[in-house]
């Protein structure tokens, strides 16, 4: 019984989460004219080219949420909030780009030593999000790999990586030895910006509202 409770806490939070990220694209949608938009503070994208090869990096705050079976409205909430949140650190314009047969690597980072199963996360969110992305065909085994590790850090975070897999041996030796330095934690300090931009919006609908009531 208390188990299912903090279930129902869990998928309140992500809905949550969810509501919050549309509510965050729709200010910056109206933000579009600015020329100076912060980085996304959930999520964060980068291409690199690692000893001539492209490898695409796709960074999240927080860990992944936990796996419940047979719930499907949750695991959409989920899969909706990845995909905002990727969608918005993806910079379509910039890029044309469609890998051939590749694979994904998922780093899990946790900040304490909590036992966890990485088969227990929603890690098909995140591959559903990169594969909207079009940046791979299709996540059939005929098209995607899929390799997971966790690593100890100061606070939780995710870091995947999306490479050819004709280059995966190379840039699994270069993964291990430079993980930490490649790794991008998302600012979520960055909320203070839409924070702002939030007040004033409520306070200019709170200004109309008073104006439509005097006239």
């Amino acid at each position: 019984m208390l188990q299912t409770h903090y279930i129902n806490i869990l998928k309140s939070i992500e809905i949550l989460k969810e509501e919050t990220m549309v509510r965050l694209m729709e200010m910056q949608n109206d933000e579009l004219e600015e020329r100076n938009l912060p980085e996304n503070p959930l999520a964060v994208s980068k291409p690199w080219v690692i000893d001539g090869y492209p490898v695409f990096q796709f960074s999240y705050a927080g860990m992944l949420p936990f796996n419940v079976e047979h719930d499907r409205d949750y695991f959409s909430t989920l899969q909706s909030y990845y995909q905002h949140v990727t969608f918005q650190a993806y910079n379509y314009a910039s890029i044309d780009c469609q890998f051939g047969k590749s694979a994904l690597l998922i780093l899990h980072y946790f900040k304490d030593n909590v036992r966890r199963d990485l088969d227990n996360g929603n890690s098909k969110c995140i591959i559903d999000a990169i594969r909207y992305t079009r940046l791979i065909a299709d996540d059939s085994w005929k098209e995607l790999s899929l390799f997971q590790q966790g690593h100890p850090d100061t606070q939780n975070h995710i870091q995947t990586y999306l490479v050819e897999e004709q280059n995966l041996v190379s840039f699994l030796g270069y993964l291990q030895e430079h993980h930490n330095d490649l790794k991008h934690i998302p600012e979520v300090s960055n909320l203070d910006w839409y924070k702002d931009k939030f007040n004033q919006k409520e306070q200019s609908i709170a200004r109309e509202y008073e104006e439509n009531i005097f006239w």
